[in-house]
């Protein structure tokens, strides 16, 4: 894209890093912005207190992979310079609401990635249906809240039911929801003391739905190729889940490329979407996912096969026709593959920060 690009250790000591930092700032000619996945290194200061940014007024992008809870401490960090993207466009209210709202947001969702070497023909493909996901065994994360305090307790159970009772209620909608339930006003009253709960709650809720779909579509006599969590995998206990050892990063696009369908589920993200389902699609698999406002904005039936977790039994005869019927399948693939090259590579969105690195510079200029 024309850019010259300095890597930097942003997690490395923190000397070595601010003399990396500090020389690649005073460079000539001065960097447009800096880009921090996961934040790291958000908090530099000066002497005097001052945030580094600020003082050489340089955008810091700091794209976030959680919800923004996880982040309170960080977006809290007061910095004019700072820009934090979230990967679900619903969390940028709710940032802006409870926890910082002089904070500048923007969206910033997942990007696919293209194959590596020439894919498979969609018809000499090996797996049929591929879960490549990560999968906890829920009654083990129970467990482990059950060493909270009672109040805690009631908390996790309440924020996993109405979770579980609405595919469309998002994380941060359903603990707020909770909260008001036992008379706590809004989130902005209990700030981050909420971090380990809602990493243990949407923890729970991905393993509970991620194993119901599986143990749903096995039992309908599908044979799903599983990568990985044998010991979870175990305990389903049936012979159509065919599993696979770990899958090293360097093989996963190859195993999305020799996949006819892939099942993703996405973290209750109400406006959001996943690097897996987008991956899947531009290596030429066809996306089995839950849906979502972005996704459904994004993509027609035409590109996907998309499924509520309430009714795994209309999914299992969907995927049982299309598996039926090669072309109709293959013709999905193949809209789907256009759709997600067209608009959500990392060419897209590295394009997305340049606009909000050039737009936010010229705001605080």
């Amino acid at each position: 894209m024309g850019y010259q690009v300095t890597r930097i250790d942003l997690a490395a000591d923190e000397k070595t890093l601010a003399g990396n930092l500090l020389k690649t700032i005073n460079s000539d000619p001065k960097p447009a912005f800096i880009l921090s996945i996961h934040g790291y290194a958000f908090d530099l200061q000066t002497s005097d207190g001052q945030s580094i940014y600020d003082c050489f007024q340089i955008p810091f992008l700091a794209v976030s992979i959680d919800n923004p809870m996880v982040y309170h401490g960080s977006i809290k960090h007061e910095s004019r310079f700072t820009f934090w993207g979230l990967y679900d466009r619903a969390d940028l209210d709710y940032a802006s609401k409870y926890i910082n709202p002089n904070k500048n947001y923007f969206f910033a969702p997942n990007a696919g990635f293209c194959p590596v070497a020439s894919p498979i023909p969609f018809h000499a493909r090996d797996y049929d249906i591929t879960f490549c996901g990560t999968l906890w065994d829920p009654e083990a994360v129970k467990n482990h809240w059950k060493n909270f305090n009672k109040t805690s307790q009631a908390l996790c159970e309440s924020v996993v039911e109405l979770l579980l009772s609405d595919n469309r209620k998002s994380l941060m909608e359903a603990l707020e929801e909770a909260l008001r339930y036992y008379g706590v006003i809004s989130l902005s009253s209990v700030g981050g003391s909420c971090h380990n709960l809602i990493n243990i709650v949407s923890t729970y809720v991905r393993g509970y739905r991620r194993t119901a779909l599986l143990k749903e579509l096995a039992q309908a006599g599908l044979k799903i190729h599983c990568f990985g969590h044998k010991e979870t995998l175990g305990r389903i206990n049936n012979p159509n889940l065919v599993i696979h050892d770990y899958l090293p990063a360097r093989k996963y696009l190859e195993v999305l490329g020799r996949s006819k369908i892939v099942l993703n589920t996405t973290p209750n993200g109400k406006h959001s979407i996943t690097e897996r389902m987008l991956s899947t699609m531009m290596n030429g698999a066809v996306a089995a996912t839950d849906t979502n406002d972005y996704i459904e904005q994004c993509f027609t039936d035409r590109c996907i096969i998309g499924f509520s977790h309430k009714d795994y039994k209309t999914l299992a005869d969907k995927l049982s026709y299309l598996l039926a019927s090669p072309q109709k399948l293959e013709e999905i693939a193949r809209n789907g593959e256009d759709a997600a090259k067209k608009s959500h590579t990392v060419r897209h969105r590295a394009a997305d920060l340049i606009a909000v690195a050039e737009t936010g510079g010229l705001l605080m200029s």
